[in-house]
């Protein structure tokens, strides 16, 4: 059996794992994980961990991970992202960059463990250098080596999750000034000249030398847009308790893609 995986390592092996137990996945079978950045995603506990992780402690930690991935005979696929799925063929388009032929892959079973997609408020002065998502391990590095700089001093990290508080403590720890906004803070926008050096709220303004988004999207990416069916108005796909989605034969959703 050929399972492929879009996403998260860690979602995917723990959906193939809880199938495997079921009986509904053999011991021989074949997984391909396709992951869009070039650094394997194993799930935003891993991902919350690393905030307050160095560098080198980091790539530790993420080289332990990949002896657990080759433990489960997966092999990984980076900078390949998935743009369609079909399901009657059951072929999943990926291509690892735009000028690139398409790709199909076949797969017997399909797990969709793309999580949500990171947003930055649409609001002038968010192509400033210093306005960022944190949305995978790559965000996190660039934002460890940016922070490095003297000039960068005041942080504003926006969202209130448990990896906006990580991040936000070990900002602090490190000797930054640090304001965590909630998601219903309304930004109106950014200024600076090249870098960002104000954030504007409507409750007033604040120094910002970096701003951090844990907002999430709610417009899903092309791979799950392809499933249309199974889209619930949030963007996520509907999944039954067992992670199936409905009307949609040999796929699953898991993670924070998937809406019970």
């Amino acid at each position: 059996m050929k399972v492929v995986i879009i996403g998260s390592a860690k979602s995917g092996l723990m959906q193939v794992q809880k199938l495997q137990s079921c009986g509904m996945i053999p011991e021989e079978r074949k997984i391909v994980i396709c992951e869009k950045t070039c650094l394997a995603s194993f799930g935003q506990s891993f991902l919350r961990e690393c905030c307050a992780k160095s560098q080198e402690e980091i790539a530790t930690a993420y080289g332990n991970q990949e002896t657990l991935l080759k433990g489960e005979r997966a092999s990984l696929r980076l900078l390949t992202a998935a743009r369609l799925v079909d399901p009657v063929n059951r072929v999943v388009t990926v291509q690892k960059r735009e000028s690139d032929t398409p790709e199909q892959l076949p797969y017997d079973l399909l797990i969709l463990a793309t999580g949500r997609t990171g947003s930055i408020p649409d609001v002038p002065g968010s192509t400033l250098q210093g306005v960022m998502t944190l949305e995978n391990l790559e965000d996190l590095l660039f934002l460890k080596e940016f922070t490095k700089s003297r000039f960068i001093r005041n942080i504003v990290v926006h969202g209130e999750d448990d990896t906006a508080q990580a991040l936000a403590t070990a900002l602090r720890a490190g000797g930054k000034d640090v304001t965590v906004l909630s998601p219903k803070d309304s930004i109106m926008g950014f200024e600076g000249n090249i870098f960002v050096s104000r954030l504007l709220t409507r409750q007033g303004e604040v120094p910002c030398d970096l701003y951090v988004s844990r907002l999430e999207l709610d417009r899903p990416g092309d791979v799950i847009v392809s499933l249309p069916e199974a889209l619930a108005p949030d963007g996520r796909l509907i999944a039954d308790a067992a992670g199936k989605i409905q009307r949609y034969e040999g796929i699953y959703a898991a993670g924070r893609i998937a809406r019970g």
